[in-house]
């Protein structure tokens, strides 16, 4: 109640104020009833959420697998070609000389008789360039085809005369049979420059070189000497 009266107090105090400096009351302006804007707020984007496909997942506590890499490709052995056997040249000095054999070659080597003696001294094969006579042997042992190459037997020996009388040149030669029996084709081995086919006086030895010319993968199975007048010597294996 009491101050109920003081603002009317107050108010009546204000008039008279007011009065006085010849205005009148203010009235308040009345309060806007208008209802306030309503904003409207876009909603927030929203961006979209990157969908992973569970199937490229692995499960909680699972390992992916490691991807396979994939096996070199085999490298393609090469095959490598063997090295093909060279037909050793003919030395600058020796030359085979073809001679006629003077006495026909018997199928095997004939028994001993005594006139004539051979000693070994060295024998071996080598490559070689196949002779013109071993197709034709009338063109002898001059001409060597290294394109056909063929095994050659190299056989030096000592050949004794134990007769009493000389053996020309003429008159003997050496003869050699492969394993199968057959006769070789033999040459003897001279000397450009030097001395030729020997012959063997009584009593007197000479050291001699023949070769025989097979096909690869024959051999020499056996060697002897044969003369005219001294008939045939002792034989040699191999």
């Amino acid at each position: 109640m009491k101050k109920q009266n003081y603002l009317r107090l107050v108010s009546f105090i204000l008039s008279l104020l007011l009065s006085a400096c010849g205005g009148s009351p203010a009235t308040p302006a009345p309060t806007s009833t208008r209802p306030p804007a309503q904003v409207t707020l876009a909603p927030t984007a929203t961006r979209g959420a990157t969908v992973i496909s569970t199937a490229t997942l692995a499960p909680f506590g699972t390992i992916n697998a490691p991807t396979a890499m994939p096996s070199p490709a085999p490298t393609t052995a090469r095959a490598t070609a063997a090295a093909r056997p060279t037909s050793t040249l003919a030395p600058a000095q020796p030359v085979a000389t073809a001679i006629t054999q003077p006495v026909s070659p018997s199928p095997q080597p004939p028994a001993a008789t005594g006139g004539l003696v051979i000693t070994l001294q060295s024998s071996g094969y080598e490559t070689w360039g196949r002779p013109a006579g071993m197709d034709d042997k009338a063109k002898g042992c001059g001409s060597f085809n290294d394109a056909r190459p063929v095994s050659k037997f190299n056989l030096s020996m000592r050949v004794t005369n134990t007769t009493s009388k000389d053996i020309s040149a003429n008159d003997w030669y050496a003869y050699m049979l492969k394993g199968d029996g057959k006769q070789a084709y033999v040459c003897y081995y001279g000397y450009t420059g030097g001395s030729a086919f020997p012959s063997i006086p009584a009593g007197q030895s000479r050291d001699v070189t023949f070769v025989a010319f097979i096909e690869r993968g024959e051999f020499i199975r056996s060697a002897y000497v044969r003369a005219a007048n001294a008939g045939s010597s002792n034989i040699l294996g191999f």
